[in-house]
C-alpha cells in the first residue's frame, strides 16, 4: 500500500498500470490504469485514466473510465467519461456525452458516509467500503 503525503499531488502517468491500493490525504491525478482501490482528498481521472476498483474521495472528477464504486461529496463526470458500477454523492454534475451505467444514490441523510469522506484513508483501512 502506497501512502502519499498530504501536501503533494500524486501523479500516475499515462501508459502506467498500477496494481494495488493507493491512499492519500492529498490529491491524486490519474492518467494511467489503476487496478485497485483509491482513497484520497481529490481525485482527477484524465481521459486516458482508468480505475478498476472502489473510489472514496471528497472531490472526484472523471474524464476516463471507472469500473467499480465511487463515493464522494462532489462528483463531476466529464463528457468523455465511462462509469460502470455504483455512485454515491452529495453533489453530482454530468456533462453531455458522459456514459453512466451505475446505481446512483445521494449521501444526504447518511452522516456516517459523509464523515468517512472527511477521512479519505478510510477505504484503504477498511473502515468504509461502498
Amino acid at each position: 500500500m502506497k501512502t502519499v503525503p498530504p501536501n503533494k499531488t500524486a501523479v500516475l502517468a499515462a501508459k502506467i498500470v498500477f496494481q494495488g491500493n493507493i491512499r492519500s490525504e492529498g490529491d491524486i491525478e490519474l492518467d494511467g490504469v489503476m487496478d485497485g482501490n483509491v482513497a484520497c482528498r481529490v481525485l482527477l481521472i484524465g481521459r486516458t485514466g482508468a480505475v478498476n476498483g472502489n473510489i472514496v474521495a471528497r472531490d472526484v472528477t472523471v474524464h476516463g473510465e471507472v469500473s467499480g464504486s465511487i463515493v464522494g461529496h462532489a462528483v463531476k463526470l466529464g463528457a468523455t467519461c465511462r462509469v460502470l458500477g455504483s455512485l454515491s454523492y452529495e453533489s453530482l454534475s454530468v456533462e453531455r456525452g458522459a456514459y453512466l451505467d451505475a446505481d446512483c444514490s445521494m449521501l444526504r441523510g447518511k452522516p456516517e458516509a459523509l464523515r468517512t469522506l472527511d477521512r479519505p484513508t478510510a477505504l484503504a483501512s477498511g473502515t468504509y467500503l461502498p
